[in-house]
């Protein structure tokens, strides 16, 4: 068939009311029919997607030229590059298949959390490659030594705190409580009672419902020397200062309850631990 003829072939397909007539790009028409295949939810390879594209159009473009698997992968390509259309995921090399709400709201790299972080980890490969910028004098380059530093420094925190369990949740940490070093602890019975200040949005971490803006906490941890076990609960207290309710907070990470520990260690623990035990060693440890 020369070349005549194939025009012909193609001028006389697109008059038969055709899918080509729909879209102003071959990339468009190819993404619409990608997308229309893997409506089903199923993994399709590659090679799937451009015979059901063949299939479709024949083997033509809008533009009456022959559609080639080049034009296709790049309209494919350009869908997951630029537009981030996060409705579709590549499962492997070669294959591609509809996201789903369990996989974006999962961890893996076709997650929410996995898509953040690559595009913060390539972003933090590109600003680890400015070593040096073109045109600026060495005073000039020196002065960006230190602003680089913070940005990797702020892109890895924060490419750590995506990954983390606890996305999302206020978290409690040393930075945020306090136990004053004189009056803070106090022994009672069987257990040594802590009074800790707080200093981070109690409403987020423990999920309260306030009736008043005036409402506040009081946090409290229990430490059991014989057993090692540290209980930490909350009193609620309405605007008038009396109590609505006091809740044991159950859900509290490892690392939470050793910064809540050292707090307490360092506010005197070890000594009121001694105190009880007529200096028997106990072995303080997070249990």
């Amino acid at each position: 068939m020369n070349r005549r003829n194939k025009q012909s072939h193609a001028a006389a397909y697109m008059r038969g009311g055709s899918i080509q007539q729909l879209f102003g790009s071959n990339a468009d028409m190819a993404r619409h029919l990608f997308k229309e295949l893997l409506n089903d939810g199923q993994e399709h390879s590659a090679k799937e997607i451009n015979n059901y594209i063949y299939e479709k159009t024949g083997g033509w473009g809008v533009d009456g030229e022959r559609l080639t698997d080049e034009t296709i992968h790049s309209a494919i390509w350009y869908m997951f590059r630029h537009d981030h259309d996060l409705s579709y995921m590549q499962t492997r090399k070669g294959f591609y298949q509809k996201n789903s709400a369990e996989n974006l709201l999962g961890s893996d790299k076709n997650s929410l959390r996995g898509i953040a972080i690559k595009v913060l980890s390539d972003a933090k490969k590109t600003i680890q490659q400015y070593l040096a910028v073109p045109g600026l004098s060495e005073q000039e380059q020196r002065k960006l030594i230190p602003i680089r530093k913070a940005i990797l420094e702020e892109v890895s925190n924060a490419i750590y705190a995506i990954g983390a369990d606890n996305l999302g949740q206020e978290v409690i940490t040393a930075e945020n409580l306090e136990i004053d070093n004189d009056d803070g602890l106090m022994i009672e019975k069987d257990h040594i009672n802590a009074y800790i200040g707080a200093y981070f949005n109690a409403v987020k971490r423990f999920n309260l419902k306030i009736e008043s803006k005036d409402d506040y906490l009081s946090l409290y941890a229990d430490f059991y020397p014989t057993d090692g076990r540290l209980d930490v609960y909350y009193i609620h207290h309405g605007s008038d200062g009396g109590e609505i309710a006091t809740k044991p907070v159950d859900d509290l990470t490892d690392d939470e309850k050793e910064a809540i520990l050292q707090l307490m260690k360092d506010a005197g623990l070890d000594d009121l631990v001694a105190e009880m035990n007529g200096d028997q060693d106990f072995g303080i440890s997070l249990q």
